[in-house]
């Protein structure tokens, strides 16, 4: 791919110290949530905090290889395989046995279908499916519960890279999509807090903007450009949507939108000599 104006990459650092710290950050928050909850009840925020440093460290591992012309899906996806596969297959064999001498009959054939979703990163949508069923056991009595943010994840992934070399492929479309898909996610994710909650939980359309919230200071990191000023302004257009979708100013929706998305968008559309 030629290069274009907005194919500029900055320098990047081969280790980053302060992203070792917020992943320590992450897995402290969300074990402090399920040990102590009573201690720690705002524990979970650990898993968005991983969504975000995931897609920054993807976006800027598939952005370096569109700007030097080399990027392929196969190794991409050899490297994804590679580094989840060892650790999943571990933990999926190691529940299984236990399973097989701890669980009843029922419970075993819960499992193993859990255990197949989370090997093809479908458990967000297994999980999904047995959260409408009224004999579905607690969420404490789920032992592969937890891979429903890898299923998020890695769907997000699926479709990810040839986005993004789309976007890649016109000057300046990097820096205005992302924002843009940030805003329809999150939009998503306002509109089904009340409605669809469940949904809105386990599937991608309503997280993705975590992910792309990463992906936007990879992009930023990566450019040495200025946001374009049209994707500036979906702070202020979002920022009045869950009153104006809804129809009501929520508490819960309005400081959710105030606590997280402000800051956040804010920060990502600084100008590098602002945020310097």
């Amino acid at each position: 791919m030629a290069p274009t104006t907005e194919t500029r990459c900055c320098p990047q650092k081969s280790y980053r110290p302060d992203i070792d710290g917020l992943r320590a950050f992450a897995v402290l928050a969300v074990v402090g949530f399920h040990a102590f909850p009573g201690i720690f009840p705002g524990g979970f925020v650990g898993v968005d905090v991983f969504f975000v440093i995931s897609g920054y460290l993807i976006t800027s591992i598939i952005l370096k290889g569109c700007l030097a012309g080399n990027f392929s899906f196969a190794e991409f996806y050899a490297r994804r395989i590679r580094r989840i596969f060892p650790a999943l297959l571990t933990v999926l064999v190691a529940v299984l046995i236990a399973g097989y001498f701890l669980c009843f009959a029922d419970e075993l054939a819960r499992l193993g279908f859990h255990a197949v979703a989370g090997v093809f990163f479908l458990a967000n949508l297994s999980h999904l499916m047995a959260a409408g069923n009224y004999f579905a056991p607690a969420a404490d009595h789920q032992p592969l519960l937890h891979l429903w943010s890898l299923g998020i994840e890695e769907q997000f992934y699926l479709v990810w890279p040839l986005v993004l070399l789309l976007l890649a492929k016109r000057p300046g479309m990097v820096l205005r999509g992302i924002p843009l898909l940030l805003a329809l996610s999150f939009i998503i994710n306002i509109s089904w807090i009340d409605g669809h909650p469940v949904e809105n939980f386990y599937l991608p359309f309503g997280r993705a903007w975590e992910l792309l919230a990463g992906s936007t200071l990879a992009a930023r990191e990566m450019t040495n450009e200025t946001p374009p000023h049209d994707s500036v302004g979906i702070i202020p257009a979002i920022t009045r949507f869950p009153s104006s979708v809804s129809g009501s100013s929520s508490r819960r929706s309005s400081d959710w939108n105030a606590k997280y998305l402000s800051p956040a968008m804010l920060h990502c559309c600084q100008s590098p000599a602002q945020s310097a």
